[in-house]
């Protein structure tokens, strides 16, 4: 079964997919495919970014050094000049104690930051802020607002100032680079440096107080420590002089206490009185030390590198900034087009018809303009006949719209034109005309342009032989308002007054092709479902006694016209829609067609042509339906 082969294709196809390697075919397709997204995007983008650079408002950024000495042991240890290495939280704190307030303050306090860094509308901004607050004040406000207005201007400027700073450790050094970002350059480095300067003033008062806390201690311990050791001194010698005279081994002292005893006692007074004499000695040095580390004019924290104005902008960046707009272009471009790749396997492709081992007769195009443009030609000049006069060229622009039904008859070498002549071919070399002589046409969905196909293709077998057209569509009759003379019966008009085929069969003049349109008449718009068996029987065969080949333009195999026409079709060709019919779709209208026990010769893929969602087609059919009328009264 034809289903059955077609799924086991689909299924065969899949997994010889995942089992092979990278096919380069594919790859090539798809950088085809993807060519022109990749390039469009990136344009896109470049322009953009482009765009973005020039009307992006500059920055400037100023960067300023300082190395750190370390300060651990600068009160206790002798070693007060770095011999102890400092570690990673010290150095954080210190990048910290950058951005603390009170740097911050003294940034604003010796540099004028409203100059420096507020714009003329933020300073209006203030200005008015101001004054409405000077008339708050004026009407009886309370005498905290000016304070609190005070704080906050303050924080305002805070907030202000610390928005262009940042701080950062390069590397494993002991150095701190403090970076400023403003929109002058004259701004980025003042307030860089100022930053510097404050941060090492800072610093230096720390120390100071530091070594004045320490001072002070050290000199009321020393003064403690001397008054101990005189003291002790004291003790000793007083001591020693009420003992003088005594011999060892005697008692005579009042306490009982023996010479040997006495002269240890003795030895330990000046040992004690030598030992507060000593950290007297050592406080007293430390504390000289400490006087002349006070007024010394050095610093722990030393500067680098001083800011300067930058010559260039730090943003935006414009090289870089251009190369990632165009890495970040065709990067979209290269995902729209696999979007539109894989959304793509997920409709009936030639690749698909192939691996499903059905007949692929080939791809029609859509109707070019020229085409449609020769049809609205041939109406002005019908319209001319008519004796409408000058206005018929521009009353055939602009109410006419043709769906190119005879467009092969207009231009045979365009691609519509071109993509129909190979179908011919193919059907030809199938069996049409010798073993098939009905032939179905069937598309997947309600679409004009698959009449437009239908009609073009029986026009031009007409061309090479005889050649009948059966409208059983029945949606819009399409064919029927584009071939059909007004006023005549159609075939569903015939089979059920009694009348023979040949009471609604009509033929083209231009190509000899005979035509049997759906339902002329109003009012009678009988589906062809309901027509009975042997009546369509008898339709059929007087069809082949009067052409050669039949083409039936069936309607969606869905509907349950195509499934009572199937038993009376040789071959049914199926048209399928570009990038609207679904695989699944396709598989569901071979399977029907098989239940049915009809005959697929062969698959077509064709463009839309752009009709809305309820079918209205590119011909205008109420003006060419009344001009048939008119053309039939004058004549």
């Amino acid at each position: 079964m034809l289903y059955q082969q077609t799924n086991r294709g689909l299924r065969s196809a899949a997994e010889e997919g995942r089992s092979d390697a990278v096919d380069w075919a594919d790859v090539i397709r798809f950088a085809n495919l993807a060519k022109w997204p990749v390039v469009i995007c990136a344009v896109l983008f470049a322009v953009a970014a482009f765009v973005y650079t020039l009307v992006a408002q500059p920055l400037y950024t100023a960067s300023a050094s300082i190395v750190l000495q370390n300060q651990k042991g600068l009160v206790i240890s002798k070693e007060a000049n770095g011999s102890i290495p400092m570690d990673v939280g010290e150095i954080e704190t210190q990048m910290e104690m950058i951005k603390s307030e009170r740097v911050t303050d003294e940034v604003i306090r010796t540099t004028d930051v409203d100059r420096l860094l507020t714009s003329v509308k933020q300073d209006q901004t203030r200005s008015l802020r101001q004054l409405l607050t000077s008339w708050i004040g004026f009407l009886g406000a309370q005498t905290d607002d000016h304070f609190e207005e005070e704080a906050s201007e303050l924080a305002r400027k805070r907030n202000l100032v610390r928005q262009g700073l940042s701080v950062n450790r390069p590397g494993l050094s002991y150095a701190i680079q403090v970076n400023y970002v403003a929109r002058e350059p004259e701004a980025a480095a003042v307030l860089a440096n100022a930053y510097v300067q404050a941060y090492i003033a800072e610093r230096h008062n720390q120390r100071r107080d530091a070594v004045k806390v320490a001072t002070a201690w050290m000199e009321e311990r020393v003064s403690q420590l001397r008054t101990q050791a005189e003291q002790a001194y004291t003790a000793a010698e007083e001591y020693r002089e009420a003992n003088i005279g005594v011999r060892p081994g005697t008692t005579a002292d009042p306490s009982g206490e023996t010479a040997d005893q006495r002269r240890v006692k003795l030895k330990r007074l000046e040992n004690a009185a030598q030992t507060l004499q000593s950290t007297y000695e050592t406080f007293f040095q430390r504390l000289a030390e400490l006087t002349q580390q006070q007024s010394a004019p050095g610093s722990d924290a030393v500067v680098l590198n001083t800011a300067e104005a930058p010559s260039a902008p730090s943003f935006p960046k414009k090289k870089l900034t251009l190369a990632l707009a165009l890495i970040a272009g065709a990067a979209a471009g290269i995902a729209g087009a696999l979007i539109r790749h894989l959304i793509s396997k997920l409709f009936v492709s030639p690749q698909y018809l192939q691996a499903a081992g059905l007949p692929y007769l080939g791809s029609i195009p859509a109707v070019s303009w020229a085409q449609k443009h020769a049809s609205q030609d041939g109406l002005r000049r019908f319209l001319q006949r008519l004796g409408l006069g000058p206005r018929a060229k521009e009353y055939a622009r602009s109410q006419s719209k043709s769906g190119g039904e005879r467009a092969i008859l207009e231009s045979a070498d365009s691609p519509f034109s071109t993509a129909i002549l190979n179908i011919k071919v193919e059907l030809d070399l199938a069996g049409l005309g010798r073993n098939i002589h009905t032939l179905g046409v069937v598309s997947t969905g309600p679409s004009d342009a698959a009449s437009v196909v239908v009609s073009n293709l029986a026009l031009l077998e007409a061309l090479q032989g005889s050649a009948l057209l059966v409208d059983a569509e029945g949606r819009n009759s399409q064919l029927f308002q584009a071939l059909a003379r007004p006023g005549s019966l159609g075939v569903v008009d015939a089979i059920t007054r009694g009348g023979e085929l040949s009471a609604a069969l009509q033929q083209d003049n231009e190509t000899g092709l005979y035509f049997l349109p759906y339902n002329a008449q109003p009012g009678l718009n009988l589906p062809i479902a309901a027509v009975p068996s042997r009546q369509l029987s008898r339709l059929f065969e007087a069809a082949r006694a009067q052409a050669e080949v039949t083409i039936v333009h069936v309607p969606p195999i869905a509907s349950a016209a195509t499934k009572s026409l199937l038993p009376y079709l040789d071959a049914l060709l199926i048209l399928a829609e570009t990038g609207q019919t679904g695989t699944r779709l396709l598989m569901d209208v071979v399977k029907e067609i098989e239940t049915r026990g009809g005959n697929v010769m062969g698959v077509a893929l064709y463009e839309g042509t752009g009709q809305d969602d309820q079918g209205q087609s590119w011909l205008h059919v109420p003006l060419l339906r009344k001009l048939r009328t008119l053309s039939a009264s004058v004549s």
